[in-house]
């Protein structure tokens, strides 16, 4: 029981540790690549197997919980960390938990789990299928290799040797000689599939209906694969063009454009525009950059120009709890509004606001 736990806890970590190039793709390519599943599964099997884990019939089933735990815990909880050390945010519990109280993260971090589970069946089905072989024919050790011995020159070889013996029933099975020079791991495959069966120990004979039975049932896995493809590829199209409309240009808002310093997170706010706060405080405790514009006609617009003769109005409060900076930046009836909400009194927060201020760009001006 011990020695089994073990080898599970080997699995795990070997699997976990096979996703590394999974998720530096995602996180910094942005893309996910099936092959890389394949990785993982046979990280899962060298964890296994270095931890002395039984070879028995249940293997793949092992090897392919532990390979979608493997994906699960590195979509859902190492790429969201990842995520937020490269934009700069600190990896702590509560900004971790922050992301995960946006609906707009959870939707998209779910989807892309979705997509990763269906890329992880795909890219692992070949490395499970290398077990199934292998432990249905009582192999000591399981081989990390995806061939195998599943050659077609090899397969070709044996049924045609068997044919020309006419060995295609009990009567007729043939004992193999060195002279054939086959691959034992294409027989084994050939044993597992059913084309070829052993008659005692080692007598064999081709089973051409199974073969015509396993032809078609490829054809059907051929069939499923491609539909569970083109599920994916849609999914992964119909997202990137979601956000390439949603984040076409991050710093432009209708009428307004306007830098924002680096170190920073955007959010939707209220108004239409768009908050900012620092990568270091998602949850916004220490402050935040409100900037949005509001176009129409206001009493006090024309007021202010004349009054003050500039385009720009600044002011600030102080409450109990934060104090307050706002600008104003007005364009005729239009009217701009950086608002710096600063509940810890960051230096940084009062600068960043003034500096996007002084910044600011109306489109229907440039």
């Amino acid at each position: 029981m011990k020695k089994n736990v073990l080898a599970m806890i080997g699995a795990m970590l070997g699997g976990l540790a096979a996703t590394l190039p999974w998720v530096l793709v995602y996180v910094y390519g942005n893309m996910m690549y099936s092959i890389l599943a394949i990785f993982v599964a046979m990280g899962a099997l060298f964890g296994y197997q270095l931890f002395k884990g039984e070879i028995n019939k249940n293997l793949p089933i092992k090897i392919m919980v532990v390979s979608l735990l493997s994906i699960t815990i590195a979509t859902l909880v190492i790429i969201p960390c990842l995520l937020l050390a490269h934009e700069g945010a600190a990896v702590t519990i509560n900004n971790f938990k922050y992301l995960y109280s946006d609906s707009d993260f959870i939707g998209g971090i779910i989807t892309d789990y979705i997509v990763s589970v269906l890329f992880t069946l795909l890219g692992i089905s070949g490395v499970i299928k290398s077990i199934k072989n292998q432990v249905a024919n009582n192999s000591d050790k399981i081989k990390i290799d995806l061939r195998n011995g599943n050659n077609k020159k090899d397969r070709m070889l044996i049924k045609k040797i068997l044919l020309d013996k006419g060995a295609i029933d009990n009567n007729s099975a043939y004992v193999f000689s060195d002279e054939d020079k086959i691959n034992n791991d294409t027989l084994n495959i050939l044993l597992t599939s059913g084309e070829v069966v052993r008659v005692d120990d080692d007598k064999y004979y081709y089973d051409s209906k199974k073969e015509v039975e396993n032809e078609k049932q490829n054809k059907k896995s051929t069939i499923i694969v491609i539909v569970l493809l083109l599920a994916v590829i849609g999914v992964l199209v119909y997202f990137a063009n979601k956000n390439s409309d949603n984040n076409s240009d991050n710093n432009i808002h209708e009428l307004i454009k306007y830098t924002v310093p680096s170190g920073y997170t955007k959010y939707d706010d209220e108004e239409g525009g768009y908050l900012y706060v620092l990568n270091n405080d998602l949850s916004g405790d220490l402050g935040y950059i409100d900037v949005y514009n509001l176009d129409g006609e206001y009493e006090y617009s024309t007021e202010f120009i004349n009054k003050y003769n500039c385009k720009v109005v600044y002011f600030e409060v102080n409450y109990d709890e934060y104090a307050m900076m706002v600008y104003y930046i007005f364009s005729g009836s239009d009217l701009g509004v950086v608002e710096v909400i600063n509940y810890s009194d960051n230096s940084r927060l009062y600068s960043d606001g003034k500096e996007i201020a002084n910044g600011f760009i109306w489109n229907n001006l440039a």
